[in-house]
């Protein structure tokens, strides 16, 4: 698998935060399995990471209710 560009990094992350906060569970599930698809292990676990600290903590338990 191949880096994704930073300025996709940076859709993908603004796509999540909007899917998330309007509680888009289709939407999540999709943007979720795009990025498993398409980053690597480390890139993925290191943008998850990030994207997740920007979340309120309502958001961050509603997306853990997903999975």
């Amino acid at each position: 698998m191949k880096d994704i560009a930073p300025e996709t990094l940076v859709k993908y992350s603004i796509a999540l935060l909007l899917a998330v906060r309007c509680r888009s569970e289709v939407g999540v599930r999709q943007l979720l399995g795009r990025f498993y698809h398409e980053m690597s292990a480390k890139q993925a676990k290191t943008f998850m990471n990030r994207s997740i600290m920007l979340l309120e903590p309502k958001e961050r338990d509603w997306l853990k209710t997903l999975y």
